[in-house]
């Protein structure tokens, strides 16, 4: 039989115990303590370098109805609190942009203040929250509010601390491990068992829990039997692409060099690391390989037919 690819956390700690620490040093880490420095790694190294890259990897939509809010937060999941974009979307449900404007721009002006180009709407900055601009985009009735988000890969845990779907029958699960903490006040996200490791759910709320079963509250699209069942904003698996795992190992294995003192150590897998995270970037840029990628200037402002359908306000 052929053995299925081990994807989780565990077989990260594995790893790294074997491409590193020696027998005399095993006991210097815990597992729980190997999974925090490959959490650490995850947000410090391999995000940066995945972000850096600019090919969409975890972007998702947040969508709110305009409803007269003068602000709104961007999504608390929002790697480095950023978004990719944000967009006005129809009730056709076209996308339309937004000028990014600055503060400098929203002050008063005589005799009328800034004025955007006709048929357009703006936004800018405050704190962790959008505004829209004018005062007409705040009612923008029968529009959407669509913040493009670069979703945080979850924190990485332990497959102890979560539950695979064993069983499915209408909205009860079957896992094999139910932690003794969980309650019907514990949310979870649903991982994917397979590349891309996307979570089909976040903060899924439940209405039971007890034996080897919890009862959703709502069934997600796409459940299915092997998949991952984590408190929210936690995951077993790495959400990152698969031929990322061995970079991970090899952060981890330098941070973990570093803080005993192993000069020797850090100095060959630094090496290592630095070559796999090339090899990474060449990989994946341009994540499409045939076509060319088409660039358009957002600041040309001579026609609104380049942005999309004018307002109906």
């Amino acid at each position: 039989m052929v053995a299925s690819p081990l994807y989780t956390v565990d077989s990260l700690v594995t790893a790294l115990r074997n491409r590193y620490l020696n027998p005399n040093s095993q006991s210097l880490f815990q597992d729980s303590d190997v999974v925090a420095l490959l959490d650490d790694e995850q947000r410090s190294t391999v995000i940066p370098i995945i972000s850096s890259v600019r090919e969409e990897f975890w972007v998702v939509n947040n969508d709110q109805v305009i409803n007269g809010s003068a602000s709104y937060t961007i999504p608390q999941r929002a790697a480095g609190a950023i978004l990719r974009d944000v967009v006005f979307v129809d009730q056709s449900g076209n996308e339309i942009d937004l000028t990014q404007l600055s503060p400098a721009h929203i002050k008063a002006t005589f005799p009328f203040g800034y004025q955007l180009p006709l048929y357009t709407f703006g936004y800018y900055w405050r704190n962790d929250q959008i505004v829209p601009y004018p005062q007409q985009a705040q009612n923008a009735n029968g529009y959407t509010l669509r913040m493009k988000e670069l979703r945080r890969p979850n924190t990485l845990t332990l497959t102890s601390n979560c539950g695979q779907i064993t069983g499915i029958i209408g909205n009860v699960l079957t896992l094999g491990n139910i932690d003794p903490s969980w309650n019907t006040g514990t949310t979870f996200d649903i991982i994917q068992n397979f590349p891309q490791f996307t979570s089909i759910a976040d903060g899924a709320t439940i209405t039971n829990v007890g034996g080897s079963s919890i009862t959703l509250t709502t069934v997600p699209t796409g459940l299915a039997v092997g998949m991952y069942v984590c408190p929210a904003q936690t995951s077993c698996i790495p959400q990152i692409p698969y031929e990322m795992f061995p970079l991970l190992v090899e952060c981890a294995i330098c941070s973990m060099a570093a803080s005993i003192g192993d000069s020797q150590g850090y100095t060959l897998h630094e090496k290592i690391k630095e070559k796999q995270r090339q090899d990474f970037i060449d990989l994946i840029t341009p994540r499409s390989q045939l076509g060319n990628k088409r660039v358009v200037n957002k600041n040309n402002r001579n026609s609104w037919w380049n942005f999309g359908s004018p307002f109906r306000i």
